[in-house]
């Protein structure tokens, strides 16, 4: 009896403990209920446009880039309309059931995708993951410019591409192609070093970069890229689960009307280039197949008339991505197509560099303009003969005549005469061994040797043996074009410019943001006697007959200039006078010609380089006349075109050719 009331009260006990676990439960559901009551009711309406905007992201508008024309308003680089196929990963990602052959609904989009677009499925997995870092709403660009057809296929079938979408842009068009690719460079997609790199800057200038953008890679567009390009502006646009965009009315019944900022345009820059004077220059390697480097100026300004170099690219190309083997072929040829031969290659001057030595010694007072010396064809020095270019020889002959005819034992003797140090004092005040200081990247020194030099470099005194080949032009002599034309200005006006390419920056209203005003790098006191008497030596040898560019006179401009034949290795004494045509062609001779007109009071100065072309006199001469011919039909001389009778470019009398 006691054991069942024992056991009565337990349960007793337990009954009154249930009270509280039915008090808990019955809490806990009041909590949901009401809970969900201010979900759903109190604050029902403002969670629904915060789910609402989860199908709202900010759309970048890309600013167009500023366009860019010659000195005479002619367009050289403009923006056109141009579309991309686009990939938001998050919406690729939202569904991962597999179809009966394995494939996610991921795999399956961008194996169709790969197939419509004909671009690699292996490239479109590289690109999203080089993205992986970047939100998973932001567009990653898989196939830039696309073409109508392809176009049409990824519109037809958007329906089985979830996050797959089409994007309008500004791309990038070069007018003028391979003519203008070294001055005025290309675009491509900006990689991350250099975004961590120039963000420091842009971000300050509402500029920040993103991975997908694009930046200048090369020329103007890469010394520039800040100015040229503008500031993006922003939508925002509304999607639905499979990423596609819906259409602003939905929007706009959703949310009313949504904040848009526009884009601002970059500014556009006004050069200095005469791009009609640009493509007689690219005409004449192109069709020659010729390769080398032209470069014109003004000398009263320092204004860059023409700069060319040849063989060249197409920047259109290059900035829509080109394949790795193309990229591979260009990077291996020979003849350096992304080099601008203008200022970034230096070569030997050759017999251009004779002037210099005239000048030298003329100012030393180490000759006059009496003096004779005599050519036999060779002069033994040190060991060696030291060759002419005339095997013959041109006997006893005077400077004047020496510099026409290019007598190498003219200046052999000059040379041995005045020693390095002389000559590099000159070279020094007429810029030779420093950069220009033109407005583009990455301009190499060249180098003019001294004694100091040597010694500093190689830890031994310099030779006078090298004396003869510094004199003309050889040896450790080394210019840019753009320099070699400089030194030929500076001796006709005693200034040299600063060369520069960009004239002008305006707004995209044209209001003038700044303008270019010229600048004397350095300045040179020359006797006026020998002044007079280095510029009629000079006019000879382009209109005197024994002169060495006689060929490529025009009568009436009185062009002056100099030709130059550049050996690339120590040859032989057999072999001296043997045909350069005949040797192959990565050792035959570079030929040289700077000309500049009118030779007394010069506004144009032209310096063409022909690789392995063997002659300056018929590689290089005639584009330097075509050149000089055409500004003045254009422009005239002083303002005024009264100096030709005769409109042909080619003179009338052909005289015998005089190799150099």
């Amino acid at each position: 009896m006691s054991t069942k009331l024992s056991s009565h009260d337990e349960i007793r006990a337990y009954e009154n403990r249930y009270k509280y676990l039915y008090f808990i439960v019955g809490l806990f559901f009041i909590t949901v209920l009401l809970r969900l009551w201010y979900l759903q009711l109190y604050k029902g309406n403002e969670f629904f446009l915060y789910a609402e905007r989860n199908r709202m992201w900010q759309e970048k508008d890309r600013a167009p880039r500023g366009m860019i024309f010659d000195r005479n308003g002619k367009l050289l680089v403009d923006n056109q309309l141009s579309f991309d196929v686009i990939v938001r990963p998050q919406y690729l990602d939202e569904f991962e059931d597999e179809d009966k052959e394995g494939l996610s609904t991921k795999e399956k989009t961008l194996k169709k995708l790969s197939e419509l677009i004909k671009v690699p499925l292996e490239d479109i997995k590289l690109k999203l993951l080089k993205a992986k870092n970047l939100p998973v709403f932001y567009p990653i660009v898989v196939a830039e410019d696309v073409d109508r057809d392809r176009l049409g296929l990824v519109e037809a079938n958007k329906l089985f591409l979830p996050g797959v979408d089409i994007m309008a842009r500004n791309k990038r068009v070069y007018l003028y192609g391979e003519s203008m690719a070294h001055l005025i460079g290309f675009i491509g997609e900006v990689n991350r070093p250099e975004m961590n790199r120039l963000n420091a800057t842009y971000d300050i200038k509402n500029k920040k970069l993103l991975l997908g953008d694009s930046v200048g890679k090369f020329g103007l567009e890469k010394t520039l890229d800040l100015e040229l390009r503008g500031i993006d502006g922003a939508e925002y646009v509304i999607v639905d689960a499979n990423g596609r965009m819906k259409s602003a009315e939905e929007a706009k019944a959703i949310f009313g009307d949504l904040p848009v900022t526009k884009s601002v345009p970059g500014n556009n820059l006004t050069l200095t280039i005469d791009s009609e004077l640009q493509d007689i220059a690219y005409k004449y390697f192109k069709e020659g197949n010729r390769k080398g480097a032209a470069i014109a100026i003004d000398p009263r300004s320092g204004e860059v008339l023409v700069m060319f170099s040849y063989p060249s690219f197409d920047p259109t190309i290059m900035s829509l991505g080109v394949t790795p083997e193309m990229l591979n072929e260009l990077r291996s040829n020979p003849f350096k197509p992304f080099y601008n031969k203008t200022i970034q290659n230096h070569y030997s001057p050759g017999s251009t560099f004779k002037p210099l030595v005239a000048l030298t010694a003329l100012e030393e007072g180490d000759v006059n303009d009496t003096s004779t010396i005599n050519c036999a064809g060779q002069l033994w020095f040190g060991n060696r003969y030291f060759h002419c270019h005339k095997k013959q020889g041109h006997g006893n002959i005077n400077l004047h005549d020496g510099i026409t005819r290019s007598c190498d034992i003219v200046f052999y003797k000059l040379g041995i005469k005045l020693g390095v140090d002389k000559v590099f004092k000159y070279a020094s005040k007429l810029g030779l061994s420093q950069k220009t200081g033109i407005d583009l990247p990455d301009e190499t020194s060249g180098l003019m040797p001294s004694s100091k030099w040597k010694m500093d470099r190689f830890g031994v005194r310099w030779m006078q043996g090298e004396d003869l080949s510094m004199a003309i032009g050889q040896g450790y002599d080394l210019v840019t074009p753009l320099q070699l034309v400089d030194l030929y200005a500076g001796m006709a006006t005693g200034k040299i410019y600063r060369p520069y390419v960009v004239k002008k920056m305006l707004d995209v209203d044209g209001k003038v943001i700044s303008t270019t005003v010229p600048k004397v790098n350095s300045t040179i006191d020359i006797k006026p006697m020998n002044k007079e008497f280095l510029m009629k030596a000079l006019w000879g040898v382009v209109n005197e007959q024994s002169g060495t560019a006689w060929n490529y006179r025009v009568d009436g401009l009185d062009i002056a200039g100099k030709t130059g034949t550049v050996q690339l290795s120590s040859i032989r004494a057999e072999d001296i006078y043997k045909k350069c045509e005949n040797l192959p062609e990565l050792k035959r001779y570079h030929g040289w010609f700077v000309g500049f007109a009118p030779y007394d009071k010069p506004e144009i100065a032209v310096a063409v380089i022909a690789e392995h072309s063997c002659h300056g006199s018929s590689a290089s001469a005639p584009l330097v006349r075509d050149i000089i011919k055409a500004y003045y039909d254009k422009y005239g001389f002083d303002g005024k075109k009264d100096r030709l009778k005769d409109k042909g470019a080619v003179p009338s009398v052909i005289g015998p050719e005089i190799v150099e």
